[in-house]
């Protein structure tokens, strides 16, 4: 099913949530020590949400940004990250 999961944690993480039984859907990961964070999502909607890291944030959106075209033009940027960072 599509959607994202993830674990918090004080200590080590188990990282994986099990195989996807959907080879059409995008299959991401954010991870680190202390968190693992999968995203599952459809590749018609892959421009419309978020699934990010950088030095400063981690962005996860899951529902489709309807008006994300309108957005990344009225803020002046490449992306929906961007429209939501800025």
């Amino acid at each position: 099913m599509p959607g994202f999961l993830g674990e918090i944690s004080t200590v080590d993480v188990k990282k994986g949530f099990g195989k996807s039984n959907k080879s059409s859907l995008i299959h991401d990961t954010i991870e680190s020590q202390k968190y693992y964070l999968e995203r599952r999502t459809i590749r018609k909607f892959e421009n419309d949400k978020v699934f990010s890291e950088d030095d400063v944030y981690i962005i996860i959106t899951e529902d489709v940004v309807l008006n994300s075209l309108h957005l990344t033009e009225r803020y002046k940027v490449i992306d929906l990250k961007n429209v939501v960072v800025n």
